[in-house]
C-alpha cells in the first residue's frame, strides 16, 4: 500500500504546480527538477510492475531522466541547442 501512496504524492505533486505539467519552466533548476520527479515517478512504477523487463525499462527510462537533469544542471543541453562542437565546421 505504501507503494501506491508514494505514486499518488509523486502524481499530486507534478499536477499541484511542483511541475506545471502544461509547460516546464526554461529555468533549468526547474527542467532538471521537473526530470528528477519524472525520475521517481518511474522508479515507483516500476516497483509496482510484475514483469522483471518492464521493471528494468522503466528504471532504465528513470536514469536517463536523471542523466537529462544533470545535463541540463551543467549547461550541456544548451551547448548542444547552439550547434556547438565540430559538427557544424563540417
Amino acid at each position: 500500500m505504501s507503494r501506491v501512496t508514494r505514486l499518488d504524492e509523486a502524481r499530486r505533486a507534478y499536477v499541484l504546480g511542483t511541475i506545471k505539467a502544461s509547460s516546464v519552466s526554461k529555468d533549468r533548476a526547474d527542467q532538471a527538477r521537473h526530470y528528477r520527479l519524472r525520475a521517481e515517478e518511474l522508479r515507483v512504477i516500476a516497483e509496482e510492475v510484475l514483469l522483471r523487463e518492464t521493471s528494468r525499462t522503466l528504471l532504465s527510462l528513470a536514469d536517463s531522466y536523471e542523466q537529462m537533469a544533470g545535463m541540463v544542471e551543467n549547461g550541456f543541453t544548451r551547448n548542444l541547442a547552439a550547434g556547438g562542437g565540430d559538427a557544424d565546421s563540417a
